[in-house]
């Protein structure tokens, strides 16, 4: 029995993803607050671009990755195809580096894996990292910068050095 009609909604998606992310953290805030930001971020960055599809795709983006479920439960639930495959895209293939999963992502042709990727990329670039060691701070930011300049490259926007969208 499914826990949701067919193409479910992002209010439910949000209400999915409180119990999938359950006892997970994002920093000090509970963890489904996370991909409900790069959904916000998504669509106040990409406009009417950024769609109900992307909404559900970013609030999604880290459940393969991180939770006990799979892209057939997911289906399963109710969620379409097309979103899937966003998500699938923008999880972390393990077999490769870093750079490997952005190159994966843009060689897909997939707008909404790019620009949930983009949005995702923006929020961590974004982030308190005050605690962080200066070294593993200043790598990630490089990578965060690089990737949101690959993405959006394709995604026809342009990325600062300091990742603030031109």
């Amino acid at each position: 029995m499914k826990e949701f009609e067919a193409n479910v909604s992002y209010k439910d998606t949000i209400k999915f993803i409180k119990k999938a992310h359950a006892g997970q953290k994002y920093g000090s805030m509970p963890y489904w607050k996370h991909p409900q930001e790069v959904a916000e971020t998504g669509r106040k960055i990409f406009g009417s671009k950024f769609d109900e599809d992307c909404m559900i795709a970013s609030a999604l983006h880290d459940v393969i990755e991180d939770t006990e479920y799979n892209k057939d439960i997911l289906s399963s639930i109710g969620y379409t195809d097309k979103v899937l495959d966003a998500v699938e895209l923008v999880t972390k293939e393990r077999s490769l580096s870093y750079e490997g999963n952005i190159s994966r992502i843009v060689n897909s042709g997939n707008h909404i894996a790019m620009m949930v990727k983009f949005s995702d990329n923006y929020m961590n670039y974004h982030g308190d990292k005050s605690d962080w060691n200066p070294v593993k701070r200043e790598k990630s930011q490089a990578k965060y910068l690089k990737s949101m300049q690959t993405l959006g490259s394709k995604l026809g926007i342009s990325v600062n050095s300091d990742g603030t969208v031109k």
